[in-house]
């Protein structure tokens, strides 16, 4: 028998070494499209990421790099942009107040993380309410909570 070996899955030829009968590629995609193969290699990634500071300076330093070539940045755009990401986000919205609850919730912590979280109604009054300007507002929601602090603590902060 001196024919080339075919992958069971496609027409790609297979080396003798295969143990499954398939090639790489549809190998690869029979594990990851399993939920237990996935699982255990995200999990193993991030045990590694949280134990080990080399590898993940490493991958963070290999991330930072391309991301900083317009030419990467443009690919992954045109990638999102044609898998239809952008658009995912929105129908998400679309009539779900859950969602769109979340988000608002999300995007306050992240714009408004300067401001502990039970300031924050107090921050957005001031500034639409009682029309001061974002500094001053800023100044006063911090008096008001080193002041909550000492009441509290009774003068001691710990």
């Amino acid at each position: 028998m001196t024919g080339t070996l075919a992958c069971s899955d496609c027409p790609s030829p297979i080396t003798r070494h295969s143990k499954g009968g398939r090639c790489r590629s549809c190998t690869m995609r029979k594990l990851n499209s399993g939920k237990g193969f996935t699982a255990s290699r995200i999990a193993g990634l991030r045990k590694r990421y949280a134990t080990d500071p080399a590898f993940r300076a490493a991958k963070t330093k290999i991330i930072v790099e391309a991301a900083r070539r317009p030419e990467e940045r443009q690919r992954r755009s045109d990638r999102a942009r044609s898998m239809g990401l952008s658009e995912l986000g929105h129908a998400a919205l679309q009539g779900n107040e859950q969602a769109h609850a979340r988000r608002g919730r999300a995007v306050s912590q992240t714009r408004m993380r300067h401001i502990p979280s039970g300031y924050r109604q107090l921050y957005r009054d001031l500034i639409r309410k009682n029309k001061l300007p974002a500094a001053e507002a800023l100044a006063a929601v911090h008096a008001q909570h080193e002041a909550d602090l000492r009441r509290f603590f009774g003068g001691s902060r710990p």
